[in-house]
């Protein structure tokens, strides 16, 4: 006979990312120790311990199906990086735009032929 569940185990599940099957067995394994622990069955204090031991539980799974990837990270490292030479880059851009215009208006002004 499988132990009743908590009615948030699935929304725990998929907020953890782990498949509501593998929470159900977690939530046995946390039963089991919560029952270790305290010597009761079905006392706030077991509640508690097999609320806090299903987190835990979970945390753990978490992180060994999903490992944190540090790509993001390397992304924007890279964007930040690459800064000085956008704004370099928009400032060139800026100043052969104005050297530009002046040029075509010196040439103008001289009777110069403009291509």
């Amino acid at each position: 006979m499988r132990p009743k569940t908590p009615k948030m185990l699935p929304w725990l599940a998929k907020s953890a990312g782990v498949p509501i099957a593998r929470a159900e067995e977690l939530w046995a394994d946390a039963i089991r120790y919560a029952t270790i622990e305290t010597g009761w069955v079905e006392t706030s204090d077991y509640w508690k311990v097999a609320n806090r031991r299903l987190l835990e539980l979970l945390e753990t799974e978490a992180l060994t199906c999903h490992p944190p990837q540090l790509a993001p990270w390397v992304a924007i490292n890279i964007r930040i990086g690459a800064l000085p030479m956008i704004a370099a880059n928009g400032i060139a851009l800026v100043w052969s735009a104005a050297v530009g215009s002046m040029n075509q208006r010196y040439l103008l002004a001289h009777n110069h032929r403009v291509a």
